[in-house]
């Protein structure tokens, strides 16, 4: 799947204008909050939907709240049509601290997509989210493999620069103008730095072989996770609005993932 990110909505057929820009600000100073902070949601609803370009008819059981949003946004969204994949409550997280809360929703033909979801409050009451979409068969079967692939590479590039180094040396050791070739500094420095390239391969499929049973905080499955996400965001917004996060379109296709969030007031009934 082609990875797209976006803090509100972000396609390759529409920019959204400046002012809808503008609520996906950098990265912020977070807030600490108590969690007993009436500030905070009392939770956050998930939805994803599929997008279809070639039309047809925007099923009944779409959520309200998301389907206003999905009207609302049909300026950007070029869909003609919506269906309900799957919708989660969570009471993740404002509150809580930075650790988020990782589950799954279900996507089309029963396949399923990890979300890792945070929040926390920002300044005027505003809470500060990160939204991120992946494919975990993708991800477990290609962490950390483009890593593997570049080393590989720089392995075979100071490889090369070694034993030509050596060939330079031995050459001059031959016709009595220098010395053995493991002893002069411009062999010796080849290879020192293809030892290194070498550990360092190594390690690196060190971790992709050990990537299925870490924990999902740890920083060499959270590199991966994010290098394969297909919707990966920060953005901030406010209790009880929803948000279209983001899309992602599914194999070059006619169809698209897109995500909607709601922050659900504490007097709502979660949905």
């Amino acid at each position: 799947m082609k990875r797209v990110s976006a803090a509100i909505v972000v396609l390759g057929l529409a920019v959204l204008p400046q002012a809808a820009r503008a609520r996906a600000p950098a990265e912020s100073t977070r807030m600490p909050v108590s969690i007993n902070d009436s500030r905070k949601p009392q939770g956050f609803s998930v939805v994803l939907v599929l997008g279809d370009l070639q039309g047809g008819v925007t099923q009944d059981n779409v959520p309200p709240a998301a389907r206003k949003a999905l009207t609302d946004m049909k300026e950007f969204l070029p869909y003609k049509s919506y269906r309900l994949l799957d919708v989660q409550w969570t009471l993740c997280c404002a509150g809580r601290g930075p650790t988020p809360v990782v589950s799954t929703l279900r996507g089309p033909d029963g396949h399923d997509y990890e979300l890792t979801l945070a929040a926390s409050l920002e300044p005027a009451s505003r809470l500060g989210v990160r939204f991120a979409l992946r494919d975990p068969a993708v991800a477990d079967h290609d962490a950390g493999s483009e890593l593997i692939r570049e080393l590989q590479l720089e392995r075979e590039r100071l490889d090369a620069e070694y034993q030509a180094a050596r060939k330079r040396a031995q050459s001059r050791f031959e016709v009595g103008t220098g010395k053995p070739p493991e002893e002069e500094k411009e062999v010796q420095e080849a290879r020192m730095r293809l030892a290194n390239a070498t550990i360092k391969l190594a390690e690196a499929k060190q971790r992709k072989s050990v990537s299925r049973g870490l924990t999902p905080n740890h920083p060499d499955r959270v590199a991966a996770m994010k290098s394969r996400s297909i919707i990966d965001t920060s953005f901030t917004m406010d209790v009880g609005e929803t948000v279209v996060v983001g899309t992602s379109r599914i194999a070059g296709g006619d169809k698209a993932l897109i995500a909607l969030l709601t922050a659900v007031p504490r007097t709502a009934t979660a949905k």
